[in-house]
């Protein structure tokens, strides 16, 4: 939000809303047969530009949001330099559909 990068990678990201993760816990502890398992809490994949767009459209004024992507030839020079860039590569145009049911 510092315009420190001039966009966002093409990264998806499996989101969950933190409350539905406080009753998924909450359950869990109440219910004998939760004991000891695992559970996949999410409700829907977003890239990070939608999360960009999301924090645009909540904090419109005064913060520098990306509005496109960044190009994969610009995150692989970045890696060469950059640990993290170098990370998210590995995910790149990677499409995640979870199913919570």
């Amino acid at each position: 939000m510092s315009g420190k990068f001039p966009g966002t990678p093409r990264v998806m990201f499996p989101v969950v809303d933190v409350r539905d993760v406080a009753l998924a816990h909450l359950r869990a502890i109440k219910v004998k047969e939760a004991a000891n398992h695992r559970f996949l809490l999410t409700n829907k994949s977003l890239w990070f530009l939608d999360f960009a767009r999301i924090l645009r459209k909540n904090f419109p004024k005064g913060y520098k949001i990306p509005s496109s992507d960044l190009k994969y030839c610009t995150m692989k020079m970045a890696s060469w330099f950059d640990p993290g860039a170098k990370s998210l590569l590995t995910q790149w145009g990677s499409y995640y559909e979870m199913d919570n049911s």
